[in-house]
């Protein structure tokens, strides 16, 4: 059992922080706001990373009896990717590289590699074994670089739709608030 993650956008509107993500009205008729993401263990690292101030979040995403709101650290996280092209880099089996396409400009992978040498194993190898391996960079779809990538994407777009809407005349500043519980 972990604890759940759920990220939202707030702009500072009139002097109030407000949800800005996408409001839905559910099955038994009440409001939801559509997350920038959600879930559990593969956001902890991010959250234990990036999310050390605890807040009181806009009127509109009270806390719970059993949820806390955290400040995202964007600055941080925007550091994080700068300085990172890749998350992962060891020797890997040549047919998992395969597996691996570039999309856009960036190389993704749906199944991920889990499983690498480091350059001492590599090294250890018998010349006849090492031929069946080549070295590699990669990032796997749920490691932290891709996520962090997928919260200021989703975030950046959220901002989009909000300005739309409001004639670029909406919030005067933006934040990205954790709920954690």
């Amino acid at each position: 059992m972990g604890v759940y993650h759920t990220f939202y956008l707030e702009g500072l509107i009139e002097d109030k922080w407000k949800c800005l993500c996408p409001k839905f009205k559910g099955k038994d008729g009440t409001d939801y706001f559509h997350s920038i993401i959600d879930g559990k263990s593969m956001l902890h690292d991010i959250f234990e990373e990036f999310c050390k101030k605890s807040i009181v979040a806009g009127e509109d995403l009270p806390d719970g009896e059993y949820s806390r709101h955290y400040l995202f650290d964007e600055e941080s996280a925007q550091r994080f990717i700068a300085v990172r092209s890749y998350e992962n880099q060891g020797y890997v089996e040549k047919h998992l590289v395969d597996g691996f396409k570039y999309d856009s400009g960036r190389l993704i992978s749906d199944s991920g590699i889990y499983e690498w040498l480091s350059p001492d194993e590599f090294n250890a190898l018998d010349k006849e074994s090492r031929k069946a391996y080549v070295y590699f960079e990669w990032t796997n779809c749920g490691d932290m670089l891709n996520l962090l990538k997928k919260i200021f994407l989703v975030a950046d777009k959220f901002k989009e739709m909000h300005e739309y809407e409001c004639g670029f005349k909406g919030a005067t500043d933006y934040r990205i608030v954790v709920k954690r519980g």
